[in-house]
């Protein structure tokens, strides 16, 4: 019990000691400003690293990310496509087709990926993405017939 009690004590004492030092010495009123020390100079910011190169689960969440955003326009979303390595006839007519029976509120990267490409990921996107907008089974199957045209002729 003893122990407790001098812990208790010294932890008092130290808060006591530290609000009498907060309060500018206690009672006394006559404040005394000492100089304040200069600042140090701040060190300057180290050279940002050189960017490291994407590592492979980098490049898969990028992939994963894009099939969420909508393309502003089918320009863009043509453009992307191409850049992911499609076909530029196939990406032309697929954004077409897309504008035609989704209209651009699909122009989604899903798009080429799950229907031209054949990635499991994007249809699984896509199936959900077909629900969230109340698209029909019949609407959908529209969508991927015009869509398979383009790659099929």
């Amino acid at each position: 019990m003893p122990t407790r009690t001098g812990i208790f004590a010294g932890a008092l004492a130290g808060a006591a000691c530290l609000a009498l030092a907060a309060c500018g010495q206690g009672g006394d009123t006559t404040a005394t400003t000492a100089a304040a020390p200069a600042a140090p100079a701040a060190a300057p910011a180290p050279a940002p690293a050189a960017a490291a190169a994407p590592t492979e689960g980098d490049l898969e969440r990028a992939r994963l990310a894009a099939m969420m955003n909508v393309y502003p326009d089918e320009a863009a979303w043509e453009k992307a496509c191409v850049d992911d390595k499609v076909d530029a006839k196939i990406c032309e007519c697929a954004g077409k087709a897309t504008a035609k029976t989704l209209g651009d509120k699909g122009l989604y990267a899903w798009v080429w990926q799950g229907y031209i490409n054949r990635d499991g990921t994007a249809r699984m996107r896509s199936s959900r993405w077909f629900d969230d907008n109340g698209i029909d089974k019949a609407a959908q199957q529209k969508f991927a017939d015009a869509v398979g045209k383009c790659y099929t002729t």
